[in-house]
Protein backbone atom coordinates (compact mmCIF):
# COMPACT_ATOMS: atom_id res chain seq x y z
CA UNK A 1 0.00 0.00 0.00
CA UNK A 2 3.00 2.43 0.60
CA UNK A 3 3.77 4.95 3.82
CA UNK A 4 1.11 7.21 4.12
CA UNK A 5 3.65 9.97 5.03
CA UNK A 6 4.47 10.21 1.30
CA UNK A 7 1.54 11.77 0.97
CA UNK A 8 2.61 15.14 1.64
CA UNK A 9 -0.74 17.20 0.98
CA UNK A 10 -4.24 17.19 -0.85
CA UNK A 11 -6.74 19.78 -2.38
CA UNK A 12 -9.68 19.99 -4.40
CA UNK A 13 -11.73 22.31 -6.35
CA UNK A 14 -14.34 22.61 -3.70
CA UNK A 15 -12.22 23.06 -1.09
CA UNK A 16 -10.85 25.89 -2.53
CA UNK A 17 -13.90 27.06 -3.60
CA UNK A 18 -15.55 26.71 0.19
CA UNK A 19 -12.30 27.70 1.98
CA UNK A 20 -9.62 29.60 0.18
CA UNK A 21 -12.79 31.75 -1.53
CA UNK A 22 -14.33 32.15 1.12
CA UNK A 23 -17.51 30.87 -0.23
CA UNK A 24 -18.73 28.91 2.81
CA UNK A 25 -21.88 30.59 3.57
CA UNK A 26 -24.64 29.43 1.01
CA UNK A 27 -23.09 26.66 -1.51
CA UNK A 28 -22.66 23.62 1.00
CA UNK A 29 -25.42 22.09 -1.04
CA UNK A 30 -25.58 23.38 -4.55
CA UNK A 31 -23.34 25.65 -6.42
CA UNK A 32 -23.69 29.08 -7.55
CA UNK A 33 -26.31 28.93 -10.36
CA UNK A 34 -24.64 29.34 -14.01
CA UNK A 35 -25.14 28.34 -17.65
CA UNK A 36 -23.39 25.09 -19.59
CA UNK A 37 -20.28 27.39 -20.28
CA UNK A 38 -19.99 27.76 -16.49
CA UNK A 39 -20.51 31.70 -16.52
CA UNK A 40 -19.14 33.57 -13.42
CA UNK A 41 -22.16 34.29 -11.16
CA UNK A 42 -22.09 37.48 -9.60
CA UNK A 43 -22.70 36.30 -6.01
CA UNK A 44 -19.50 34.11 -6.53
CA UNK A 45 -17.06 35.35 -9.41
CA UNK A 46 -14.24 33.20 -8.65
CA UNK A 47 -16.18 30.01 -8.32
CA UNK A 48 -14.53 27.29 -9.97
CA UNK A 49 -16.87 24.75 -11.74
CA UNK A 50 -14.50 22.10 -12.78
CA UNK A 51 -14.02 19.19 -10.69
CA UNK A 52 -10.05 18.76 -9.52
CA UNK A 53 -8.67 16.83 -6.89
CA UNK A 54 -4.88 17.72 -6.25
CA UNK A 55 -2.36 15.30 -4.49
CA UNK A 56 1.55 15.84 -3.52
CA UNK A 57 3.22 12.87 -3.25
CA UNK A 58 7.05 12.47 -2.35
CA UNK A 59 9.12 11.79 -5.11
CA UNK A 60 10.20 8.91 -3.22
CA UNK A 61 7.25 7.17 -3.40
CA UNK A 62 7.89 6.64 -6.98
CA UNK A 63 11.00 4.80 -6.38
CA UNK A 64 11.09 1.32 -8.70
CA UNK A 65 10.59 -0.85 -6.03
CA UNK A 66 7.54 1.49 -4.52
CA UNK A 67 4.17 1.81 -6.56
CA UNK A 68 5.90 3.69 -9.47
CA UNK A 69 2.83 5.85 -10.61
CA UNK A 70 -0.70 6.85 -9.70
CA UNK A 71 -3.71 6.73 -12.11
CA UNK A 72 -7.77 7.43 -10.79
CA UNK A 73 -9.84 5.74 -12.81
CA UNK A 74 -13.13 7.51 -12.03
CA UNK A 75 -14.65 10.30 -10.07
CA UNK A 76 -18.16 10.39 -8.01
CA UNK A 77 -19.56 14.08 -8.10
CA UNK A 78 -23.43 14.09 -7.22
CA UNK A 79 -25.44 15.40 -8.01
CA UNK A 80 -23.78 15.49 -11.86
CA UNK A 81 -23.99 17.76 -14.82
CA UNK A 82 -23.52 15.03 -17.12
CA UNK A 83 -26.10 12.59 -16.35
CA UNK A 84 -24.13 10.31 -14.47
CA UNK A 85 -22.72 10.68 -10.44
CA UNK A 86 -19.54 8.09 -12.02
CA UNK A 87 -17.90 9.51 -14.15
CA UNK A 88 -15.11 7.25 -15.08
CA UNK A 89 -11.66 8.89 -16.16
CA UNK A 90 -9.67 8.60 -19.77
CA UNK A 91 -6.15 9.26 -19.66
CA UNK A 92 -5.36 12.21 -22.38
CA UNK A 93 -4.55 15.80 -22.82
CA UNK A 94 -5.96 18.32 -19.94
CA UNK A 95 -9.30 19.68 -20.91
CA UNK A 96 -8.80 23.04 -19.09
CA UNK A 97 -11.09 25.59 -20.28
CA UNK A 98 -9.09 28.21 -22.51
CA UNK A 99 -9.69 31.00 -20.54
CA UNK A 100 -8.11 29.77 -17.10
CA UNK A 101 -4.96 30.46 -16.35
CA UNK A 102 -3.19 27.00 -15.66
CA UNK A 103 -0.16 27.35 -17.16
CA UNK A 104 1.43 23.96 -18.83
CA UNK A 105 -2.09 21.37 -17.91
CA UNK A 106 0.27 18.56 -18.44
CA UNK A 107 -1.63 15.15 -18.98
CA UNK A 108 0.68 14.39 -22.57
CA UNK A 109 -0.73 12.48 -25.02
CA UNK A 110 -3.79 9.88 -25.07
CA UNK A 111 -2.95 6.12 -24.08
CA UNK A 112 -0.94 4.38 -26.61
CA UNK A 113 -3.05 1.35 -27.31
CA UNK A 114 -5.27 -1.59 -25.53
CA UNK A 115 -3.64 -4.02 -23.67
CA UNK A 116 -4.95 -7.05 -21.34
CA UNK A 117 -1.54 -6.56 -19.69
CA UNK A 118 1.83 -4.94 -19.16
CA UNK A 119 4.05 -6.52 -21.55
CA UNK A 120 2.24 -5.56 -24.93
CA UNK A 121 2.77 -1.44 -23.61
CA UNK A 122 5.87 0.60 -24.37
CA UNK A 123 8.47 0.41 -21.26
CA UNK A 124 7.63 3.43 -19.38
CA UNK A 125 3.96 2.65 -19.34
CA UNK A 126 1.65 -0.33 -17.56
CA UNK A 127 -1.74 -1.77 -18.50
CA UNK A 128 -4.67 -0.43 -16.96
CA UNK A 129 -8.10 -0.97 -17.29
CA UNK A 130 -7.35 -1.93 -21.30
CA UNK A 131 -5.06 1.08 -21.69
CA UNK A 132 -1.38 1.77 -21.77
CA UNK A 133 -0.94 4.45 -19.10
CA UNK A 134 2.59 6.02 -18.87
CA UNK A 135 4.75 5.64 -16.00
CA UNK A 136 5.22 9.10 -14.44
CA UNK A 137 9.04 9.09 -13.13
Amino acid sequence: MGDPAAILAWSSSMDRNLNERGYCDGYLVDSPASDEMCTPNPSAPEWDFRVIYEVWIALSAFDPNAFGSAYMSSVHASPSNVGTNIVEVAPGECPCPPDVDTGDCGGGPPPSGDCTNDTECLTAEFCYDGHCVPIID
